[in-house]
C-alpha cells in the first residue's frame, strides 16, 4: 500500500518486535476520548497490522466497544479511514537491539524482560518504541500519535491542534466518541473501572513487554468479562450517537479539500516554512474546518430521495403509520440541515483569524 505523507500513524506496542516472537496487540484508545477531531483533521490514518488484529481479537473475545470501533473504522464499511501496514519489515529492529544491549551492559532485550524489573519495562515501552519507529516515521512523513509519549511530548504542532479544538469546539465540544474511561464515568462504574485496573496491572504490563500472549492475557480478564461489559455498556450509546456526526463533518472536510490543506500545513511546518507563510495556511485551515458545520448540497438529495421512494409505495391501508414515521424522520433530516445552513451564513460558526472570538 502507498503511504501518503502528513499521515497520522497510530503508535502499537511495535518494540514487541524486539523480543522473541513478540507481536503488538492494541492500539491506543484514548483518540476517541481526548482527540476524536483527529479522525477528521487527518485524510490517511495508518497502524500496524498486528496491532488492529489485536483490537479485532479483543472486540471478539471481550466485546470492548473501542475495540469494535478500531475494526469498523478499518473496515469497508467506513472507507477504510484507518488502514493496516506492514510495518515490521520497515524496522531497525536489529540497530535497536544492539543500542538497547549496549544501554544496559550488553543484556539482551529478552534478558532484561526475565528479570521483570519495572523501570526496564518502561524503558522499552516508551523511549526504545521512539527509536525504533522514528526511521520509519520520517520517511514517510508521518504524525505519530502514541499516547504513552505524548503525555510528554505533543505530537502534533501547536498551531494545528489548536485549530481542530478552536473551531470544532464551537458545537462539538470536541465530541467524544465515547467518554473518557479514566475521569468521566460515572461514580458507581468509577469504582468498578479502578477495582478491574487493578485486576489487570500486572498482567497488562506482561503483555506490553511479551511476557505473556494476548490469547493468554484475555482469557485471564474474562473472568470479569461481565464487569467489564457493565463499563462497556456506559459507552456505547455515545458511540452510536456521536460516530456519525464525526464522519458527517469528516466527509464535509474532506469534500472541501481540508485533507490537502493539513498536508500542506504540516510540510510547511516540517520546512520549516517563514511564519507568513504558516499564517496563511492557518488561516486557510480554520476556513476548512468552518465549513464543516456547513451542509454538502449533496447531503439532501438522499433524503429527498427516500421520501419519495416512501411516498410512491405509500398504501393506505398497510403501510400508512410506516411510511408516515419514515417521511417524518427525513423531513427532521432535511430540517436539520436547513438549520445548519442557517447558522452558518448567520456567522455562529468561527471565521478564519477570529480565533479566541466568536464571530
Amino acid at each position: 500500500m502507498a503511504i501518503e505523507e502528513c499521515g497520522l500513524y497510530l503508535a502499537s506496542w511495535e518494540h514487541l518486535y524486539l523480543v522473541t516472537n513478540g507481536i503488538p496487540a492494541g492500539l491506543p484508545n484514548q483518540l476517541f476520548s481526548r482527540q476524536p477531531w483527529a479522525l477528521i483533521l487527518f485524510e490517511h490514518i495508518y497502524c500496524d497490522k498486528n496491532g488492529l488484529r489485536g483490537e479485532e481479537h479483543a472486540a471478539e473475545v471481550m466485546g470492548w466497544s473501542n475495540s469494535k470501533l478500531f475494526s469498523d473504522l478499518a473496515s469497508t464499511k467506513y472507507d477504510c479511514i484507518i488502514k493496516p501496514l506492514e510495518v515490521r519489515h520497515s524496522l531497525p529492529t536489529d540497530r535497536v537491539a544492539r543500542d538497547f544491549a549496549r544501554a544496559n551492559q550488553g543484556t539482551s532485550v529478552d534478558d532484561v524482560l526475565a528479570l521483570n524489573y519495572q523501570p526496564y519495562d518502561e524503558q522499552l515501552f516508551a523511549q526504545t518504541r521512539q527509536d525504533l519507529l522514528k526511521p520509519f516515521l520520517e520517511t514517510h512523513k508521518l504524525v505519530l500519535y502514541d499516547w504513552q509519549f505524548s503525555r510528554l511530548n505533543d505530537p502534533l504542532p501547536v498551531a494545528l491542534k489548536d485549530s481542530a479544538v478552536d473551531v470544532l469546539n464551537v458545537a462539538m465540544r470536541e465530541t467524544p466518541l465515547s467518554p473518557d474511561i479514566f475521569a468521566e464515568l460515572p461514580a458507581n462504574l468509577g469504582a468498578l473501572f479502578r477495582e478491574l485496573q487493578e485486576f489487570e496491572r500486572e498482567p497488562l504490563r506482561d503483555l506490553r513487554s511479551g511476557r505473556v500472549t494476548q490469547e493468554d492475557y484475555l482469557k485471564l480478564l474474562y473472568e470479569n468479562v461481565r464487569k467489564h461489559r457493565e463499563v462497556d455498556a456506559f459507552l456505547v450509546p455515545f458511540i452510536k450517537k456521536n460516530l456519525p456526526r464525526i464522519l458527517e463533518l469528516r466527509n464535509r472536510f474532506l469534500k472541501r479539500d481540508g485533507g490537502t490543506t493539513v498536508r500542506k500545513y504540516l510540510a510547511a511546518y516540517d520546512r520549516p516554512a517563514p511564519a507568513e507563510e504558516l499564517a496563511d495556511l492557518q488561516a486557510e485551515l480554520d476556513g476548512k474546518l468552518a465549513y464543516c458545520f456547513k451542509p454538502l448540497m449533496s447531503e439532501y438529495g438522499p433524503a429527498v430521495a427516500r421520501i419519495t421512494k416512501s411516498l410512491a409505495t405509500l398504501d393506505p391501508i398497510v403501510h400508512k403509520a410506516t411510511v408516515a414515521l419514515e417521511v417524518k424522520d427525513e423531513i427532521g433530516t432535511i430540517g436539520r440541515l436547513l438549520r445548519e445552513h442557517v447558522a452558518y451564513f448567520r456567522g455562529d460558526w468561527r471565521r478564519p483569524g477570529s480565533r479566541g472570538k466568536t464571530a
